[in-house]
């Protein structure tokens, strides 16, 4: 009885993430559908004793970096196996346990919830951290029917937020690049080709807008980037922060 009710608290935490409000029967009824088998894994991974956020931030967590790294972390925090005192799952295993319930229950609960999800994340993406922080955002907001969004939505990328970044770097990352925009792929058009057929009068190295092209169509176009960011969907907003 005590596992059944701790089951459906998760359910509950899944649908409301960080933030407070009454679940509907029939949403709990669509999260154990989909993804029951899931929780269940989770909740056996995860003691009872720490707060019931812990185990459906985890949920979401296996739903966007996968069941095999989420479960490993789940692993570490329960047997303690930690790899040095940067490991996030050490400093969330601290912080659970050194935790007091003190302020507004739905306070400390949202706090509870994001840190999981830092230390959560900075672990399924290879990383340490020097402190455990309050995340920014959860994984991911649910689509309508409780589906998983696409991977650009979920991991919030192209902009990652500035409490996201790394406190280490792994050594593959670490080599010098040109920095390049980071275009999500669900707004990449069709592959584009350098034609020798120009339209007549059409500058072949000039776009519309008067800015040397950078891009070509199809049927011979120039584009500049800014322009041709609009032309797949891009708000001139978006796309003044991936042209800088």
């Amino acid at each position: 009885m005590a596992n059944e009710d701790y089951y459906h608290r998760i359910i509950g935490k899944v649908i409301q993430g960080p933030e407070y409000h009454k679940s509907k029967l029939k949403d709990r009824a669509i999260i154990e559908k989909l993804y029951g088998p899931l929780i269940v894994q989770v909740m056996h991974k995860v003691s009872s004793k720490y707060s019931v956020v812990v185990a459906a931030a985890l949920v979401k967590c296996a739903l966007i970096y996968g069941e095999k790294k989420t479960l490993e972390f789940c692993d570490k925090l329960k047997d303690q196996s930690f790899d040095g005192q940067n490991d996030p799952a050490r400093l969330l295993w601290h912080f659970l346990l050194n935790s007091k319930s003190f302020g507004k229950k739905n306070e400390v609960t949202k706090k509870t919830y994001l840190k999981t999800v830092h230390a959560a994340r900075a672990f399924c993406e290879g990383r340490t951290l020097s402190e455990l922080r309050i995340s920014n955002s959860d994984f991911f907001e649910w689509e309508p029917g409780f589906i998983v969004p696409p991977l650009e939505v979920k991991t919030n990328n192209p902009y990652k937020p500035p409490e996201e970044e790394p406190d280490s770097v792994p050594a593959e990352s670490k080599k010098p690049a040109i920095p390049l925009p980071r275009v999500p792929k669900k707004w990449n058009p069709e592959p584009r080709f350098l034609i020798k057929d120009i339209p007549p009068g059409q500058n072949a190295d000039t776009c519309a807008c008067g800015t040397s092209a950078s891009v070509f169509y199809k049927d011979g176009t120039p584009r500049c980037g800014r322009c041709y960011l609009g032309d797949i969907g891009i708000t001139p907003e978006q796309a003044s922060e991936l042209i800088k």
